[in-house]
């Protein structure tokens, strides 16, 4: 993948600490600046695809009642660990939820 160059401005405190980082990794400023942006990336897509997966599955109508969520939450790590609750709620959506 070829690079081109893109300025961006910071704090000069973020840039001391950007280079002083550099340095202790032996890197350049600008391979870390690119690392952390590509891993921004992948995070925010990640994101967003989890999104629209819970959107699809809520699409369903099916759902676990809070209620049955805090015992099954309250009874892990316990002896009586009560197993992942099953959806006991049912509802149907009338208009399409909107993915983000």
């Amino acid at each position: 993948m070829s690079s081109v160059p893109f300025s961006i401005r910071i704090d000069s405190e973020i840039k001391k600490q950007l280079e002083s980082e550099a340095k202790a990794l032996d890197r350049s400023a600008s391979y870390l600046v690119v690392e952390a942006i590509k891993r921004y990336l992948e995070a925010n897509n990640k994101q967003k695809l989890a999104i629209e997966a819970a959107l699809k599955e809520a699409e369903k109508g099916e759902f676990i009642s809070h209620q049955s969520m805090r015992n099954w939450f309250a009874s892990l790590g316990s002896e009586n660990t009560l197993p992942y609750p099953k959806a006991n709620i049912s509802r149907r959506f009338s208009k399409s939820i909107k993915s983000v």
